[in-house]
């Protein structure tokens, strides 16, 4: 028997999934029937690829646009449009499973998660799946549960969160923001259009010109020396 009788199939990747478990306003989901409901939507309106077309507005689970760029549909299968045969998640309504563990993917994940109003969710899978579900779905301010950070996983929170934190209070608490604020009181408008009419006064009188320095008109021709000119080109003619 050959080495490649006996080599045996590749283990398939384990399989990681970010679940809901509650929605922004709402109590928890987690309703079977609904999610049979919105499957079986889902396959009735995706029976074929989507031919590159973005998802209608009433569809149910809309996508990121985003993802519609990224990725091409059959039924509730997403593939990479760059790699036609490789699956890249698959959309169960209220989970969505994927084998992979970039930061990419992870990333478009949790757009499609903040897009449908998730608060709370449920990772599970590899470690390093899981480590940066948590992360992303902490920096965006989800709740998470199935991993229990470590003090490196905390460090690399805390560092992105004071820059966050410190970019809306300097909004609100700058120094320049109460600057501009204090000049549109008004009181400091009044002021303002006060100094303005005065300046616009003074200005006009300085430069108005009076009647005493018209520039002088040139003096009218008189009658008599017009019929004198006259008399003289008649005289030029009989000559």
């Amino acid at each position: 028997m050959s080495q490649d009788e006996t080599k045996q199939p590749d283990k398939p990747k384990p399989l990681n999934s970010i679940e809901l478990l509650t929605k922004s306003g709402n109590e928890k989901e987690a309703l079977p029937t609904q999610l049979k409901a919105a499957n079986s939507e889902i396959s009735q309106s995706l029976k074929s690829v989507d031919n590159y077309l973005t998802p209608s507005s009433d569809a149910p689970n809309q996508l990121p646009l985003g993802i519609n760029k990224r990725y091409f549909s059959i039924q509730n299968k997403y593939y990479f449009r760059h790699q036609p045969q490789q699956l890249a998640f698959t959309d169960k309504g209220i989970k969505l499973q994927t084998r992979h563990q970039s930061n990419k993917v992870v990333t478009d994940l949790m757009s499609i998660a903040v897009s449908r109003n998730w608060s709370e969710i449920r990772v599970t899978g590899t470690q390093a799946f899981k480590r940066e579900a948590w992360f992303q779905a902490k920096s965006l301010g989800l709740s998470v549960k199935g991993y229990r950070p470590n003090q490196q996983d905390l460090q690399r929170l805390a560092q992105i969160q004071p820059t966050k934190t410190e970019q809306k209070n300097q909004a609100k608490t700058s120094p320049a923001n109460d600057k501009q604020t204090a000049l549109f009181t008004p009181q400091t408008k009044e002021r303002f259009i006060n100094k303005v009419k005065q300046w616009l006064s003074t200005h006009k009188v300085k430069h108005q010109p009076t009647t005493e320095s018209k520039p002088p008109s040139s003096k009218p021709t008189s009658s008599k020396t017009i019929k004198s000119k006259v008399q003289e080109q008649q005289h030029e003619l009989e000559r």
